[in-house]
């Protein structure tokens, strides 16, 4: 990822936008200052301060904030992997230029054929 945000000329820039928002696991955590300094919005749930053996309340809250944002994007994630062999494999580079419609031709089928994730009413404190 470090690489990436440092190459300027990565496609990945063109189809990015300033202020977009990642949303990363803790394996991550060594690229944010380049994502950042690329101009992107970075949260990672937080981890433990040192000499600590839990997470302050301001920290649990982010992480679960995070978590229940990650957990969309692992579901559906999983729905691709399902239902498209192809995207079940890791990609070779030769393939990274046709991967992006590949992707939204699939995204487009989702979005047709399967029921929408929706929010429950009792995830909200009242």
């Amino acid at each position: 990822m470090s690489e990436i945000m440092n190459d300027q000329t990565s496609p990945v820039h063109i189809i990015l936008q300033t202020d977009d928002v990642f949303i990363l696991d803790r394996g991550f955590r060594d690229s944010i200052p380049n994502i950042e300094s690329a101009g992107y919005i970075a949260h990672m749930p937080p981890s433990k301060d040192r000499h600590t053996t839990q997470l302050t309340d301001i920290q649990a809250d982010k992480s679960r904030q995070i978590t229940i944002v990650r957990w969309v994007i692992e579901v559906i994630n999983g729905w691709f992997k399902r239902d498209y062999k192809i995207l079940r494999h890791t990609l070779i580079n030769k393939t990274l230029p046709r991967v992006f419609e590949d992707f939204r031709i699939a995204g487009v089928l989702i979005n047709a054929f399967r029921q929408r994730l929706t929010d429950s009413s009792k995830n909200y404190r009242t």
